[in-house]
């Protein structure tokens, strides 16, 4: 797993085992922990979806496995990587509603994943029906660990997973 350092000029990738050497943390021997990057601001309008779709394809092109989590009900990162939002099966309210009925559920993540036109980049994506999530979430124990506890199914086969979150989302956004 590559190292980010965090400088006046932005995030810089680099340092020991990063994934050009073709060797990831587990053919190593080595725990691998994934970096979970949300993307997130207490306003709309910021580029929090323009930085989390060109962050993820930059990681993904430097040959990271990546994963992308739209949280954002308005779908654009999911547009963003070229699907088509009404052709859609198997979104981030799926995976929701999966997990708030059944917390034992360990497969609502990878089968609401879709490959992008991007080797490496992968997404679960968002639609408007997204907005029901919060009733979902009302009634659910452990409402503020779903989402979490969701990626923890699948975070083994990928190097980075970023999520492009709703500009407030009581829920979705605590403790990534």
């Amino acid at each position: 797993m590559g190292r980010f350092y965090f400088g006046r000029r932005g995030v810089k990738l680099g340092g020991k085992g990063s994934a050009k050497d073709g060797l990831r943390g587990q053919q190593r021997g080595i725990i691998k922990r994934v970096p979970i990057v949300g993307v997130v601001n207490q306003k709309g309008g910021v580029g929090k979806t323009t930085t989390s779709v060109n962050v993820a394809a930059e990681l993904a092109q430097r040959g990271h496995s990546v994963l992308l989590v739209d949280a954002d009900p308005q779908g654009n990162a999911t547009t963003g990587v070229g699907l088509d939002k009404s052709k859609l099966e198997g979104t981030l309210l799926e995976v929701i509603e999966a997990v708030a009925t059944d917390p034992e559920n360990t497969t609502a993540v990878e089968s609401c994943t879709h490959a992008t036109q991007w080797p490496n980049l992968s997404i679960v994506p968002s639609t408007l029906d997204l907005v029901a999530a919060d009733g979902v979430l009302n009634g659910a124990v452990g409402k503020e660990m779903i989402l979490r506890d969701s990626l923890d199914q699948v975070k083994h086969k990928y190097d980075w997973i970023i999520i492009d979150a709703q500009y407030i989302h009581r829920h979705l956004r605590r403790r990534f």
